[in-house]
């Protein structure tokens, strides 16, 4: 008796997973690995060497919304790459461009090279000018005056022989000399003289007084008016103080120019590199943050030597106690203050 064998069926293989494909927990920790631990190692290196950005950061809850913002946008682009796409590396790959920008938006500008400026103050090289067109018609003027007295003793000189010659040439002289060594004609001179010198009393008025002539009286000159400064006046200065772990040396000044404008002109200074640096200047002393009628001067120009920064014409600059603040405007942090004195 045969026995009939049941057919043996077979269970079709599963179908593949919809998706991209899990890949292994080994191959998967390596590209994980680089993208937390990149950013570690970078945040390590500049809190030794630049700790003035951390304390920026810690100190500033402007700098502390952008950064949050910024880890925000990092996680939802992993969670948005991660969807798509099954390669770690690729996906690691570009979350790291944009750490990389915003390292060097924020970061890079710490570890720039020094801007090196050498601004002149405004009106020295016009006040120079004017002494040297000052001084050139004085020395005319006694170039002159050694030249007229040089010329003197020489038409003195020459004069005095001329009237001694005709002294002596003059044969009219020698009969009068002649004439007058006769007795007779002493006393005939005598008596003539006698009655002209009666005649002139004769013909004088009798009793007009002598009328004394009034003395010529000078003027006084009137008083001359003080000249205008040649060139820039000083009004204030003050020396730089480093902020929020920052560096800051140098001065800082407030000029009035010829012209009626006035400047805040940084001098020989040495200031932080960050980003976004511009000068302000804040009412009161040893300012540290912006204030309530701050002016808004401009980006610094450069961190080291010397700058002018023009302030607006529109604006009147009240008497006052006032600070010039190098201000970082990226993390709303100070650099550096310089609390102004006055002059005088």
């Amino acid at each position: 008796m045969s026995t009939q064998q049941a057919p043996h069926h077979t269970a079709p293989p599963p179908p593949p997973p919809s998706g991209p494909q899990q890949p292994s927990s080994g191959a998967s920790l390596a590209p994980r690995i680089v993208l937390i631990g990149l950013p570690i190692l970078v945040g390590i290196v500049v809190g030794i060497t630049r700790p003035e950005v951390y304390t920026a950061l810690f100190n500033s809850p402007q700098a502390i919304a952008i950064v949050a913002g910024i880890i925000a946008a990092i996680l939802g682009l992993s969670a948005l790459l991660r969807r798509y796409l099954s390669n770690q590396w690729l996906i690691t790959g570009l979350l790291l461009v944009p750490l990389a920008v915003v390292g060097y938006l924020f970061i890079a500008p710490y570890y720039a090279e020094d801007v090196v400026v050498d601004e002149a103050l405004p009106g020295l090289e016009t006040a120079a000018v004017s002494a040297d067109q000052a001084e050139e018609p004085a020395g005319a003027a006694d170039a002159e005056a050694g030249s007229a007295e040089a010329e003197a003793p020489a038409d003195d000189t020459a004069e005095a022989p001329t009237d001694a010659e005709g002294s002596a040439a003059d044969p009219s002289v020698e009969n009068e000399e002649a004439v007058g060594d006769s007795p007779a004609q002493d006393g005939a001179a005598q008596d003539g003289a006698a009655q002209d010198g009666a005649a002139d009393s004769a013909a004088e008025p009798a009793g007009e007084p002598d009328v004394a002539q009034p003395e010529d009286v000078e003027p006084e000159p009137a008083p001359e008016e003080p000249a205008a400064p040649a060139g820039p006046v000083q009004l204030s200065n003050g020396t730089f103080v480093g902020l929020d772990n920052h560096f800051a040396e140098g001065e800082a000044a407030i000029y009035t120019l010829e012209d009626g404008s006035s400047i805040v002109r940084l001098e020989d200074v040495n200031l932080q590199q960050v980003p976004e640096a511009v000068v302000y200047l804040v009412p009161g002393t040893n300012q540290e943050g912006l204030a309530e009628g701050n002016i808004n001067l401009g980006p610094l120009t450069g961190n080291v030597g010397s700058s002018n920064y023009a302030i607006p014409p529109e604006v009147d600059l009240p008497a006052g106690e006032w600070t010039v603040l190098v201000w970082c405007e990226v993390f709303a942090s100070p650099v550096g203050g310089a609390t102004q004195v006055a002059i005088g």
